[in-house]
């Protein structure tokens, strides 16, 4: 009978150890559950600790100074990259290579920095590049608008203005060593096609880009 006795409370007091150990362990899982949820873990409730600024990244204060913009492209051809000449390495006494550093591409959002009077343009792969421009005259956010020129206009005057100075030219030396009525003949005609080519090249043959300056938040 003691034996026995002594057996059933053994095993009583193992049960209720065990008890206590579950009912342990349960409490340190549901204290762990609300330290998650309370840092944004799992849980619906909390928020998540926001991720750092990558590192090296231009970053626009509250007041910018004029020349420190963030730039939005505004345009129909996503190709358009925003580019910059870094610096030019001569390989001869009349030659060299162009280095030019891609700044971002449409529709952008980059900040960039201009302050320093550095001249900007657009470009890409199979696109009209536009004229150089600068950003010393804006600050914060900058819409640029870039309306791409017409390809065959761009070709087409191009070539009109080359093929123009070079008759204009060759028509006024022939006016001056030949007969001067053909070379000043010459000469007009080249002029004008000069004139025709560089409209068309220069107008509808160009890209275009329009800066305007967005308010601020």
């Amino acid at each position: 009978m003691k034996k026995r006795s002594y057996a059933a409370s053994a095993l009583s007091l193992l049960l209720c150890g065990a008890i206590v150990a579950a009912g342990a362990k349960a409490q340190a899982a549901e204290g762990k559950d609300k330290e998650d949820k309370a840092v944004g873990g799992l849980g619906l409730s909390g928020t998540a600790p926001a991720a750092p600024a990558a590192e090296g990244e231009l970053q626009l204060p509250a007041t910018p100074e004029k020349g420190l913009v963030r730039l939005h492209v505004k345009t129909d051809n996503q190709q358009f990259q925003l580019k910059r000449n870094v610096a030019t390495i001569m390989t001869s006494a009349t030659t060299g290579v162009l280095i030019q550093e891609v700044i971002c591409r449409a529709p952008c959002g980059a900040v960039v920095d201009g302050r320093l009077g550095e001249q900007f343009y657009f470009g890409g792969l199979n696109v009209i590049e536009s004229d150089r421009f600068q950003l010393i005259n804006y600050a914060g956010d900058v819409e640029a608008t870039v309306k791409e020129g017409n390809h065959t206009m761009h070709s087409v005057g191009g070539s009109m203005l080359v093929i123009g100075i070079l008759g204009a030219v060759v028509g006024g030396i022939f006016a001056l060593t030949g007969d001067a009525k053909i070379g000043l003949i010459g000469a007009g005609a080249g002029t004008g096609l000069a004139v025709g080519g560089y409209l068309m090249y220069a107008g509808p043959g160009a890209t275009t880009v329009d800066l305007h300056q967005l308010p601020a938040n």
